[in-house]
């Protein structure tokens, strides 16, 4: 209802009645909307037509976000009070799954760069122990401490994916609800 124009609302109770009458009552021609071009083009792109070609581009103004899947520009759409983001190969966000799947790539992004971080350690460790072998024992040592940097550096991201927080409407509401248990009456 905050989101957009609503044709009734009702308490619960009334609900069955409304329903009731709405599927008996006839629909004046004038009343049949027929599909938007803007709803065209949207419908088009989830189908996987080239967003491009069908004028996504029309449909709203760019934002400074990126698609969390393809990394592509994403559109910011407004309908009302409604805002929700469309990329030109067919993703589509709204708000709330854009700020979660955001914070979520973020967890992942870490995760990569722990696995990066940690390979390159292995790697030099594993070139040091060569090194030594072919007493070149000065390139061994200063390859050994930068594997140390690197163990450190890995840990130091670790603690940041570790405090990193997914984040949606629902659990932001949770939250809210927690501190106001917890604040005084």
């Amino acid at each position: 209802m905050k989101a957009v124009a609503v044709d009734h609302c009702v308490p619960i109770i009334e609900m069955g009645a409304l329903l009731a009458h709405l599927v008996d009552k006839a629909i004046p021609v004038e009343e049949v909307n027929p599909v938007s071009d803007k709803m065209d083009i949207e419908v088009g792109v989830a189908r996987e037509d080239n967003g491009l070609e069908m004028g996504i581009i029309k449909l709203g103004d760019f934002s400074p976000y990126t698609c969390p899947e393809c990394h592509g520009v994403l559109m910011q759409l407004k309908e009302g009070n409604l805002i929700r983001f469309r990329c030109h190969t067919g993703h589509a966000y709204s708000l709330n799954t854009l700020l979660t799947e955001v914070t979520q790539s973020i967890e992942e992004t870490l995760w990569d760069g722990i696995r990066t971080i940690e390979a390159s350690e292995m790697l030099m460790i594993h070139t040091a122990k060569h090194l030594r072998e072919m007493n070149e024992h000065e390139a061994a040592d200063l390859l050994l401490q930068k594997a140390e940097d690197a163990k450190r550096r890995a840990n130091l991201v670790r603690q940041a994916v570790m405090s990193n927080e997914i984040l949606s409407q629902e659990n932001l509401n949770e939250e809210i609800e927690e501190e106001r248990d917890i604040l005084p009456h």
